[in-house]
């Protein structure tokens, strides 16, 4: 069934667990922080080496919840144009930045911009769901460089782990609605980028260069040299990140 996916799809895809991305284990693959994966090894491997991934489906399987695997189609975007959005009580509360690694000085002109669109896009999907959606959630959406509108990417319940640069109780409590907030200067950076992500994801066998250059000759054999890369890759950015 994936197989089939990536026929219709024409290109690489972008893989979730119900609500979750493998951001900690970009490592696992060629293409290393950009987590467009190939082919089903690829998305196989990825997931399975995610503790993000692993520990919610985890969760919901000790919850009796169902377990989903969410493929989308892959498309190159600027990650400074994607935005989360809160809704809490069936009123749009507010609207954060997703990338948390990164200060984009130019958001602060977007402002009113970035308010427009995620409103614009709150009414849009509040006339389609049907009247049983629930009325506390999270949104997605990518803004299309220098317009006001917004092209719905993803929901997501509200929990500590989706919050990004607000809390479930800071959005209970917004006095005037929907407040943006985005990261105002870079020694507010939050530590979740390709740094913080490769640390938490590598097993710790690896995170030794030695070890991992031994694993970058084992798997040559195996995977047509595109492994190999990977790994040495890796170890170079570890490397420039001062992970040792």
């Amino acid at each position: 069934e994936i197989d089939g996916v990536f026929e219709e799809f024409g290109g690489g895809v972008f893989p979730m667990s119900n609500s979750r991305a493998p951001r900690d284990a970009g490592w696992a693959i060629a293409n290393g922080e950009v987590l467009q994966c190939q082919n089903t090894t690829e998305v196989c491997l990825i997931l399975k080496s995610s503790n993000v991934t692993t520990t919610e489906w985890q969760q919901r399987k000790e919850n009796n919840e169902p377990l989903h695997l969410i493929l989308r189609k892959w498309y190159n975007i600027e990650e400074s144009q994607c935005f989360r959005c809160f809704v809490v009580s069936g009123s749009l509360v507010g609207v954060s930045q997703k990338r948390l690694s990164e200060f984009y000085p130019f958001l602060y002109n977007m402002v009113d911009d970035i308010k427009e669109a995620a409103t614009s896009a709150f009414n849009a999907i509040a006339t389609a769901t049907p009247k049983d959606f629930p009325s506390t959630y999270a949104f997605d959406i990518y803004i299309l460089k220098g317009k006001n509108k917004a092209r719905l990417m993803g929901f997501h319940p509200i929990t500590d782990a989706t919050t990004l640069l607000f809390t479930p109780a800071e959005l209970a409590n917004i006095a005037e609605p929907p407040e943006i907030r985005i990261i105002p200067d870079r020694d507010s950076i939050v530590d979740t980028g390709v740094a913080a992500s490769m640390k938490e994801g590598i097993p710790d066998d690896l995170k030794n260069f030695s070890m991992l250059a031994e694993a970058a000759e084992r798997v040559d054999a195996q995977s047509g040299g595109k492994m190999k890369a990977s790994v040495e890759d890796m170890i170079n950015m570890m490397r420039e990140q001062g992970l040792q």
